[in-house]
C-alpha cells in the first residue's frame, strides 16, 4: 500500500520559515488538506483494500493521469519560479569606463 498524502497541516508546516521563495511560490498553490481528512480517506483506502491512497481530487488526478497532466502545472510553476527570482535577483548596474 502507499499514501499519496499531498500537502496537509502538521507541525511539519513550520519548515516553510526556512523554504526558499520559489520552493513557497510553488507550493503556496496547493490548499493544505487537515490531517483529520487525510487520516478519514487512509482508513477508508484501507477499508476499501486500495493499494494507493489519495485523499484528495487533485493528488489522485496527477497519480492516475501524471504523464499527461504535469506538464500543464509544470509550466505554471516555471512562470513562479521566474517571477520570484527577476523580483528577488539583484539589479545589476553597469560600472562607468567598464
Amino acid at each position: 500500500m502507499r499514501v499519496v498524502r499531498g500537502r496537509g497541516i502538521t507541525p511539519a508546516r513550520e519548515e516553510n520559515l526556512w523554504k526558499p521563495a520559489e520552493t513557497r511560490v510553488v507550493g503556496g498553490t496547493i490548499k493544505p488538506l487537515t490531517a483529520e481528512k487525510v487520516a478519514e480517506a487512509i482508513v477508508k483506502g484501507i477499508e476499501q483494500g486500495r493499494f494507493t491512497i489519495c485523499p484528495d481530487t487533485g493528488t489522485r488526478a496527477l497519480v492516475r493521469l501524471g504523464s499527461v497532466l504535469m506538464p500543464l502545472p509544470k509550466r505554471e510553476f516555471d512562470r513562479r519560479v521566474r517571477a520570484v527570482q527577476r523580483s528577488t535577483r539583484p539589479v545589476r548596474r553597469s560600472t562607468p569606463g567598464a
